[in-house]
């Protein structure tokens, strides 16, 4: 009788998860990550904002968050309410904490020319690694789309978004990792 029981639950969690579809490809996360990154003198508000916010899933995790806006004393007020790295458990913190997101550091991925990819979990770069467990486990239902871009600075740094993407019961996209990191870029051979 419990192999039957078992039998059932498993088949139970692979209908949902044929009714839910494929993983997003990496186009869809590209797409659907670009609400996400308005234009500095192009700030989201409305129904565009409304539907932005209402694209984050809790619980929401982001690391390597530097806020970085034009308001001083608002980017001083993200960085004490939410630190470079957090979770974000109730639905009902996603809308403040919004508008601390769109002014992080990761928004320079739309500003250059960026390569998309699905992440390699074997190969994910230093500051996501400390990750790889939790994206191992999400990996079964989301898309996991790495952005890079090269910066120049005080020398030339890699830079990288790390997007987790996953459909609801509807297929809507729903985004609940954003990770941030760069790294002094290595001479190429």
């Amino acid at each position: 009788m419990k192999v039957i029981a078992t039998l059932s639950l498993a088949t139970l969690a692979l209908l949902a998860t044929s009714a839910a579809g494929d993983n997003p490809s990496v186009d869809d996360v590209k797409g659907f990550a670009k609400p996400y990154t308005p234009l500095p003198n192009e700030p989201l508000a409305g129904a565009a904002k409304d539907n932005a916010i209402a694209g984050l899933a809790a619980p929401f995790t982001y690391d390597g968050f530097k806020y970085i806006g034009s308001d001083p004393a608002a980017m001083k007020k993200c960085t004490k309410t939410y630190k470079a790295t957090g979770t974000i458990k109730d639905a009902k913190k996603l809308a403040p904490f919004f508008d601390c997101m769109i002014n992080a550091n990761y928004l320079a991925g739309f500003e250059s020319e960026a390569d998309w990819a699905a992440a390699d979990l074997a190969k994910l770069p230093a500051p996501f690694k400390k990750h790889k467990a939790k994206l191992t486990k999400l990996a079964k239902d989301h898309a996991i789309v790495i952005s890079h871009y090269l910066e120049e600075g005080e020398g030339l740094y890699d830079n990288w978004n790390l997007y987790a993407v996953k459909k609801d019961t509807d297929g809507k996209l729903m985004l609940d990792t954003l990770l941030t990191g760069s790294a002094k870029a290595k001479p190429k051979k």
